[in-house]
């Protein structure tokens, strides 16, 4: 089951494809812990981190929906990942229409959910099939940025020990 852990409802792709909106009081407690009236400290965003875990814990979640302000996202995946709930994010096309009003255009935008994207690990979530891992693209791009290290200083800088 995959816990809605956003200030937004669930759209109704989302919840065909497995996502379960945190209701009652417990989603008066998921939203005090998503908004910040303040810059909040670390010690803010961990405790909040661990609050929201805490609510997809006992919906008995085993992946959650997340987003929200990235400074609080990293400490939320981790917390999600040392409970055993796999972190998730919507991966949603925008869709906007526009309309004349007299001398103006208005536009509405409707966000259609297309699948979900795993933190880190660049997962891709495939509703059918289960997570499919591939390496994420820090990765990739790590292990070319070592190789022109070594090129240019003709050793590993990060093991130096094991000089050629």
């Amino acid at each position: 089951m995959i816990a809605n852990l956003t200030q937004h409802l669930a759209t109704p792709d989302q919840l065909a494809a497995g996502v379960v909106d945190v209701l009652g009081p417990a989603r008066e407690d998921l939203l005090k812990s998503l908004t910040f009236e303040e810059m909040p400290t670390r010690q803010q965003i961990g405790a909040a981190a661990y609050q929201i875990m805490l609510i997809a814990a006992a919906m008995g979640a085993d992946q959650a929906m997340i987003g929200g302000a990235p400074w609080l996202m990293s400490d939320l995946e981790d917390a999600l990942t040392r409970a055993g709930i796999t972190p998730l994010y919507s991966f949603s096309h925008r869709i906007v229409q526009e309309e004349r009003v007299g001398n103006a255009i208005k536009k509405i935008s409707y966000f259609q959910h297309q699948g979900f994207v795993g933190p880190r690990l660049g997962s891709q979530v495939d509703e059918g099939t289960g997570m499919k891992e591939a390496e994420p693209a820090s990765v990739a791009l790590a292990r070319a940025a070592l190789a022109r290290a070594i090129d240019r200083v003709g050793c590993d800088p990060i093991h130096p020990e094991e000089q050629p």
